[in-house]
Parts: C-alpha cells; structure tokens; sequence
C-alpha cells in the first residue's frame, strides 16, 4: 500500500480564482471524519472506470479502488474550503466538481483534476445550487440553482454559456442523452405537479414540457431513462412516486406523463441509476431497521411490477445511519453518518445481510504540536504523546481530557480548550502532573503567550491579560464581537473586532497602562482576525485578515495585510473573494505565512520590497495551525496529520499521523 501520491507544483489557469496547487493525497482505508454527504459511482457503458468517489461535509474527497488483497483502498484529498454538498463526475475524464456552501453567502462550484490533485477553476454564484451533473460528453458541468436559471459551464474554459432559450426556473434533476442532442430537467411548479421537460441541446429549443404529479426530491431516472421516480413528502409521510418519462401518444392528455406507482415508504434514499433495469432503495422502518428494496418495470405493459424486498441490512454501529448509497454493477455501496462506507451486494440471493464496513478508524486526529527544545508533543483527541523529528518513536504521557490545543512554556505545556467554558491547565511532562493556571468565565476563543503574559479571549466579548508570575487575571477590555487580540509587549495591545461596535473601526490599539485606545484607520473593512506577530525578532510590523463587503453589490472580500506599527502604513499581500474570518497568519522573519483561501499555504518573503507569493506543497488535508520549532515548521492539517518543513526553503519533507496505538506514521 502507498501511503502518498505525490504531485509537482502546478500552475492553473482559474476562471475567477487563480489557484496554484502543490499537494500529495493519502492512500489508506481511513473512514471519513464526519458524515458523508454523497457517494458516487460512474455508472458508464464506454468507461473501465470501476472506482467511487465519496464526499464528507468537511470537503475530503475520498476515491475508492478495489484491492485484490486488502479490499477497497481510498485516495484522500481534500479540496473544499467550505462543507461540500453536491458532487459530480465527468463521464469522460479525470475531472470532477464540487459544489460548497456556507449557507450564507458563498456558493462556489470548483473542477477539479483528481488525476493531478489540481484545481481548473472556481466559480462563486449568487445562488444556492439545487442539482448539478455533467453532460454525457463532458462538455458542460449543469448546475440548477435555487433562484436563477439554470447555469451551463463550459468545462474547457470556465465559462458560463446561454444554451437554452426558455427559461428553466429552478430544477431539480438534469440528465442528457448519451450523443449530448438533447437534455431532460424536472422542475417542481407547486403542491400538486411538477414537469419534466426535454430540450434540444444543440439548438436551444424545446422539445417538449411534460406534468406530472409532485416529486419534491431524490428525482432520478433508471432503466435507459425510460421511468422517472422520485420523493414526496407529506402529511401522512414519504411517497415514492414513478412515473413513466416518455408521453402516452394515445393518451387524452399527452402533456401528463403517466404515473405508473405511488408507494408508502420510511426514510427512504433512492438509488438511481440509468443504466439500471431496477430502481432500488433503502428504507428505515422503525421496528425492521434498514431494508433495501427493487422495483422493476414491465417496459411491454408499461407498468411496475411489485417492490421486492432485497435485502434486510443490519451490522451498522449504534446510531450510525445511512445518509447517501449508489449503484455499480451488482454492487452498492453506501456511505452512513459515522463516515464509513459499506459494500453490498445486490444479486447475491441472500436476504439478511449483516454489512461490514469497507473503511477503518486507522488514525487518530492530531488536534495540536508544541515542541521544548528537540522533543515534540502531540495532543491527539485522547492522548498526549510525546517524540521527536529524528526518532518517530512515541511514548504516551498522559490522557487528554477535552484539550484542542498546546502551548510551550519553559519545560512545561499549557493545555486549553477553544470555544470551550474550560480552565486552561500548566502541565509538567516530566511527571505527569496538570496544574490549574487560567480561570475561564466564557468559553475561551484564543489564549496566547507572550513572555511572562497570556492574552485570552473569552466569550467572544472580553479580553484578559494573566500575568504567568503573580497569576492575576485583569480585564482589559470588553466590548461585543471581538475576533482575537496580539499583545506586543507588556502594555501595546491590539484588539481585532467588527466595525459595528464602538469605535466604528475593526483595528484598535489599547495602551494597557494609560488605557489610551487608538482605531487603526488604514485598516479598513468589516472585522478584522487572526493576528500573528514575530514575537522572537519583535519588528514593527504585526500582521492580520480584513473581511470587506460591499452592500450595494453584495460581494465580500477578505485580505491578509502588514500593519507596520511605526510608520501606520498598511500593506495587503492576498486578496480572495470570499468571507474567511477564521483563516491564521503566522509570522517568523523573514517569513510570514497564512492559509487564506483555506486549501493552501501561502508564504512571504518579508526582505523583499515586492510581495511575491509561494505556495508551499500541502498534505492531503487542508493546513489549519502553523508554528515553528529551530529550523523547522510544524503545520497541523484539518485531516489530523501533520506536514513538517524545512524553514529555509519552505520546503515540505514529512507528513506525519498517529494510528490507533499511538505509533507515528510517517512518509
């Protein structure tokens, strides 16, 4: 097995995002870390392609190949920067698309290349997405969205195409014949019907528009797109709705299409596949559990025959569900809450299936690194771990009780708790032994250290100075929405917060000992976050992140600049167009560093007049917490793992993750 792919820095051309990419996946059996969202399977006549790919909310892309000896060996990646909710493959490549949402005000559809881990382009919509699938050919990624029309995306160059001449309204389905002539949507109208409409894809024009009853979701075609199924839910629960896709020409109303089948049906989830003869579905009956069932059609009398109970699942773990299944061959594989992901054959005759997942809980997640001196500790979910770079041999010291994070402090270690009402504890590793050190009053969003200080942020509204010596705790300022906070020195303190409470400015300076506050003015936006500042050398320049928007457009910047605390001059190096308040920066001469755009590491070179960008190879998963230890970086990744660099070039050289018996992994 290959612990890693690794792939060479790339430049990609990007539609709207320039996006260098310089990254390795992980090959293991790992399971996802939270629920996954969609599993997907080709389903493809013309293609040997036999893999799947699943997506969890967090935006790990899993790819799934069969491994003779050892069963299904996943590819990990992760390429979103916000929770993934659709997933799409190209029929006749290596490209696939993710489409992610904050909810609010991101909706961003990416291409991406799973061959070379590179991403073509990313593209933000005004719109949540509904439905998207790429054109049989893989000339197009369509996506519906929930107040606009539907979006054509040329998937050679980014661009957005006018295809169609009559407005499609939001849909919920899109498919096209395999030739790419013509294309089929379903839009829902209102409580009693929807329609499916066919258009030629060439032209523009429609060829038809067909009512049928109600389908709210799950919309799917099977057995050659010839039947058209999907879900209503209503007072008396779920129905699964199939009717036939193509018009009665002898019918009185050839415009309806016909429903052949209304079924009652428990928290169902359709396994549609067009390519299928049989549309099958799982169920979750209160006192049976799951159930998967078919239903096939009889094409000659154009009616369904009954549904046939296939199989009667069990072996899930307690208050695992099943959240998303799909078809390949006879085999279905389905992906449940707990991020695992299950094999299931469907033609084996058998009709009790106790299921075993494919996946495993192979590494525990690494939530934190402090190093003393030429040892490392790693705080993991339920230990902590003490080690080194040059010998990779762990010992555990101690158990972890609820702790996300690590500070160094002479020969000790402080151990706090973010966003969590949790005292903040100075541990000895020598022995063993945990010392109450900072009292919280709130949940505490940043601690930090600063010679004999620690500044802390608690309740997202007050700031606390702790003076290491005295352990007196002093409130030095309150006020709501703050974000973080840098102190500098014993009593220059600057306060990131928004622009909506007093003073109007996102950026204060606090002169701790005459209490004078100053708004930092060159810095302009709507909050201000994640400060970082070169303790060590101490120059005058202190470092952050500026979210802006503009109302009257509705378009959010963020930005990470350079306040030089001497001159007031403010300098930006990087520029997304997204709101990322909980990105970091990270500061150690000559270098600052921040992961702005959240799937890369950026670093910049601060000797140098002109501000150039490089972009440092990542690991599989997302950087999320940067520090340095001598000559070496120590970047935790959202997945668990740890990458380490070399200082001097910024140059990965290993990758790190704890199993489950607390034994480094390395390559």
């Amino acid at each position: 097995m290959h612990p890693s792919k690794k792939v060479f820095s790339v430049l990609v051309a990007s539609f709207f995002l320039s996006i260098p990419i310089c990254a390795q996946s992980h090959i293991s059996a790992q399971k996802h870390d939270s629920s996954v969202e969609m599993i997907v399977a080709l389903n493809n006549y013309k293609t040997k392609d036999k893999s799947i790919l699943s997506v969890d909310q967090d935006g790990v892309v899993i790819r799934w190949d069969k491994n003779e000896f050892s069963g299904l060996e996943g590819e990990h990646f992760q390429f979103a920067s916000f929770p993934v909710k659709l997933l799409a493959r190209n029929p006749t490549g290596t490209e696939i698309a993710i489409y992610e949402s904050d909810n609010l005000t991101n909706y961003h559809i990416s291409i991406l290349d799973w061959e070379n881990l590179t991403k073509k382009y990313t593209i933000r919509l005004s719109d949540e997405v509904t439905t998207m699938a790429f054109s049989a050919q893989g000339t197009y990624l369509i996506c519906g969205t929930r107040g606009s029309d539907t979006k054509f995306i040329n998937t050679a160059t980014g661009e957005i195409s006018d295809v169609l001449i009559n407005s499609t309204g939001a849909i919920d389905f899109v498919y096209t014949a395999s030739s790419e002539k013509s294309i089929a949507f379903y839009t829902p109208n209102d409580e009693n019907k929807g329609y499916l409409t066919y258009s030629n894809l060439k032209t523009g024009k429609r060829i038809k528009k067909l009512r049928t009853d109600l389908i709210q979701s799950q919309v799917c075609f099977f057995d050659n797109a010839n039947y058209l199924a999907g879900v209503t839910t209503g007072k008396n629960g779920d129905m699964l709705r199939i009717h036939m896709a193509t018009p009665d020409e002898k019918s009185k109303n050839p415009n309806n299409l016909t429903l052949l089948g209304s079924y009652a049906v428990s928290k169902p989830i359709l396994i549609g596949a067009v390519r299928s003869s049989a549309l099958y579905y799982i169920t979750n009956e209160a006192k049976l559990g799951y159930r998967l069932y078919k239903i096939e059609a009889d094409p000659e009398k154009k009616t369904l025959k009954s549904p046939v109970l296939v199989k009667n699942i069990t072996g899930l773990a307690s208050k695992e569900s099943i959240t998303c299944a799909t078809l390949l061959g006879n085999m279905i594989y389905i992906g449940t809450s707990n991020g695992n992901v299950y094999e299931l054959n469907c033609a084996d005759g058998t009709t009790n299936e106790t299921v075993f997942a494919a996946t495993d809980n192979e590494y525990k997640k690494i939530l934190a690194v402090a190093n003393i001196g030429e040892t490392c500790y790693l705080l993991t979910n339920d230990s902590i771990l003490e080690t080194s770079y040059t010998d990779n041999k762990t010992k555990k010291i101690s158990a972890n009780d609820g702790y996300t994070d690590i500070i160094p402090y002479k020969t000790n270690l402080i151990l706090w708790a973010k966003n969590k009402k949790k005292a903040a504890v100075l541990f000895n590793p020598e022995t063993g032994k945990q010392t109450s050190l900072y009292p919280v009053a709130g949940p505490l969003q940043s601690l930090k250290l600063t010679d004999e200080y620690l500044i802390a942020l608690e309740d997202s509204s007050k700031i606390y100075r702790f003076n290491l010596n005295s352990k007196k705790k002093t409130l030095v300022y309150s006020n709501g929405s703050l974000y973080d906070a840098e102190l500098l020195s014993e009593n220059n303190l600057y306060i990131a917060k928004t622009r909506g409470t007093t003073p109007k400015v996102p950026f204060l300076y606090l002169n701790l000992k005459s209490n004078e506050k100053v708004p930092v003015n060159s810095v302009s936006g709507n909050l201000v976050s994640a400060l970082s500042y070169d303790l060590e050398r101490k120059p005058s320049e202190i470092f952050g992140i500026v979210t802006k928007s503009d109302t009257e457009n509705e378009e959010a910047t963020t930005s990470f600049f350079a306040y030089d605390t001497k001159t007031k001059k403010t300098r930006t190096f990087h520029t997304v167009n997204t709101e990322e308040y909980d990105s970091f920066t990270f500061a150690s001469w000559p270098y600052v560093y921040t992961n702005l755009g959240k799937t890369s590491l950026k670093a910049y070179n601060l000797e140098k007049d002109s501000v150039e960008e490089q972009v440092l190879q990542r690991g599989s998963g997302n950087p999320e917490k940067l520090s340095k230890s001598g000559d070496k970086l120590i970047l935790v990744n959202k997945d668990g793992s740890v990458s380490w660099y070399d200082f001097a070039s910024n140059r990965i050289i290993s990758n790190w993750y704890v199993t489950q018996d607390d034994e480094l992994f390395t390559f």
